[in-house]
């Protein structure tokens, strides 16, 4: 009985470093390039913005203008454009 007292079967955590696939999970690496795809649209989408405000471009009133436009027309064409996905 002490023999199997460490025995898990098949739902232990270290079932994921066996090397036999589960259907319904998503390949590991694929998962992470995903990943690394979404955080890099968001960087190459606010650097510019960030690097132009540090440069002194933009006044509060820009800034201002631009958050408002954002928030009120990009994002929910944004979440729309997803949602139809």
């Amino acid at each position: 009985m002490a023999s199997n007292s460490y025995e898990y079967g098949n739902n232990g955590l270290f079932t994921v470093f066996k090397s036999g696939k589960h259907s319904s999970h998503p390949d590991f690496a694929n998962l992470t390039l995903l990943v690394f795809e979404a955080v890099m649209e968001v960087v190459c989408v606010s650097a510019p913005g960030y690097i132009v405000a540090r440069m002194g471009q933009f006044d509060a009133e820009s800034q201002k203008f631009l958050a408002n436009l954002n928030t009120q027309l990009f994002t929910p064409c944004l979440s729309t454009c997803n949602a139809s996905d």
